[in-house]
């Protein structure tokens, strides 16, 4: 599955704070939680492709919906923004390149599918 900008992330949401998880437990009336761990790979080539760089920060979240897990997230995004701590700041994770002069003007998302494990740690 790709989806590509556009009403599911509106700059307005955006400048709001809004981030998509946090729209939907507003509409749904789930508690949103989640955890997040930041670390940093060289970029691989769809990636350097995109962004033009060489190295990334990796910020791999999991979204929950009343304590469990609906959503397994990976971003990667340019290097030397507050990006790479774990509590973003105001307007979320996609201000900050913005705050750095990487103007948002379209970004694209993939996903996919897999049967589920049984509850234990996460894979590394």
């Amino acid at each position: 599955m790709s989806r590509t900008a556009g009403s599911w992330l509106p700059r307005e949401a955006r400048e709001r704070g809004r981030s998509a998880h946090l729209a939907d437990a507003a509409e749904v009336g789930f508690t949103p939680s989640r955890s997040i761990e930041v670390r940093f790979k060289p970029a691989g080539a769809r990636v350097a492709g995109s962004l033009a760089i060489a190295e990334v920060t990796v910020r791999d979240r999991a979204l929950r919906a009343a304590g469990l897990v609906v959503r397994l997230s990976v971003s990667r995004l340019p290097r030397d923004t507050a990006i790479e701590d774990a509590a973003t700041g105001p307007r979320g994770t996609y201000a900050r390149p913005e705050e750095a002069g990487h103007r948002i003007g379209s970004f694209a998302e993939h996903g996919g599918a897999r049967a589920g494990t049984p509850p234990g740690p996460r894979p590394s």
